[in-house]
Formats: C-alpha cells, sequence, structure tokens
C-alpha cells in the first residue's frame, strides 16, 4: 500500500488516471481537466466520473485528490451547435459588414472565441464547414488595425481548454 501497488485492475487503472491528473495539473497548474477534453479523453471522462461518484469514493481516494487540490465542482458547459454559431456568424457580418469578431466582444463572448477556434482549427475542420465560411468570405487570418496579421488567440494547448 506504501508504494501504491494496484490490487486489482480497476485499482490499478484509477491510480493510472491520478498520475494523468498529477501530469496535468504540474503542466496546466490546476486540475480542472475540460469537459470531453480532446488531448486525452480518457482523464476527461475519468474526472468527470470522479466527481460525480464522489460520494461512493474510498476515504483514500478523496483525500488523494484533496492533496492536489483536485477541483470538485461540476460544471459542464454549455455546448452550442455549429450551425447555430454559424448562424451568430451571419447575423454579425450582416450589421457590421466583416466577420472579424473580437475574441473577447463584450456582446456575444462565445461567438468572439468560436471564430477564433475555427481559424485555429481551419486544416481539421470538416471540408463543408470551410465552403460555408468562405461563402461569407470569412477572413482566416485578418489584419489588425494598424496593418499587421492578427493570429488566432485560441490557445488550447496551452490553458488546457476545449
Amino acid at each position: 500500500n506504501g508504494i501504491r501497488f494496484p490490487w486489482s485492475i480497476k485499482e490499478g487503472y484509477w491510480m493510472k488516471m491520478y498520475d494523468a491528473l498529477l501530469e496535468f495539473k504540474q503542466r496546466y497548474g490546476h486540475t480542472k481537466v475540460p469537459f470531453q477534453w480532446s488531448k486525452n479523453h480518457k482523464l476527461a471522462d475519468w474526472v468527470y466520473r470522479t466527481k460525480v461518484n464522489k460520494d461512493s469514493l474510498e476515504v483514500q481516494k478523496i483525500e488523494l485528490l484533496d492533496e492536489i487540490g483536485f477541483d470538485w465542482t461540476l460544471a459542464r458547459r454549455n455546448v452550442v451547435p455549429w450551425k447555430t454559431m454559424y448562424k451568430r456568424l451571419v447575423n454579425f457580418k450582416r450589421e457590421h459588414g466583416h466577420t472579424q469578431v473580437p475574441v473577447k466582444w463584450k456582446k456575444d463572448p462565445k461567438l468572439g472565441k468560436w471564430v477564433s477556434r475555427m481559424r485555429y482549427e481551419k486544416d481539421n475542420l470538416d471540408p463543408e464547414r470551410v465552403l460555408l465560411l468562405d461563402a461569407i468570405d470569412f477572413n482566416w487570418a485578418y489584419r489588425s488595425k494598424k496593418g499587421r496579421q492578427v493570429q488566432p488567440e485560441y490557445q488550447q494547448e496551452e490553458e488546457g481548454i476545449q
């Protein structure tokens, strides 16, 4: 027990995921693994199940998690469908004449982040979605007022978010 020997396969998997959580915390400085995190779906699922099943967890496991500052908050993001976000972008273009939604646009923060993510993920987007964005003259890399190219601010890997 002192060396965390897994006495069952289930216990071994739990410790493997706990170690992955430790690595996540070391890299990102927190234990808030995003729901459905694409970098490690297994870890994201394990964290979610751990939070949901806290009442049935062994005291030792709760203590291990508490020792590393585990965030027990259960918050699922409200995921907005792609077509809904696209319609919001079309409305933005109709109103403003362009698709350069500020990343931190106060009127619709989700739209600003979504537009930035579309630029960042262009190479991985479904070709039909690229065509839809191209059809409204979407700026894949737009320029700031000073003429400098503005890179997408969406930094999924650095922030550890989805």
